[in-house]
């Protein structure tokens, strides 16, 4: 998950075409509560103009939001 948040951040700071910009949303809300630090990204484009993108983030907000918070485990104890 660490991977890959700086990748969908950068793309919903940086696109400027719909499509992509959906399917970044549309990343992040399957990230479920790792997704969090990118609910500020996601509510402003919320507003968005296309409705497709508007749609999307909010979807992905909702999703994000109802997760639970998910434990942290140490990777030593993770590969144990």
């Amino acid at each position: 998950v660490e991977e890959v948040l700086p990748d969908l951040e950068t793309m919903l700071k940086t696109e400027k075409h719909a499509s992509p910009l959906a399917g970044a949303a549309w990343a992040a809300g399957r990230l479920g509560a790792a997704g969090r630090p990118l609910l500020p990204l996601l509510r402003e484009l919320a507003k968005s103009a296309d409705k497709g993108v508007a749609s999307t983030c909010e979807q992905s907000i909702d999703v994000i939001e109802k997760a639970p918070a998910v434990p942290q485990v140490a990777e030593g104890e993770a590969r144990k």
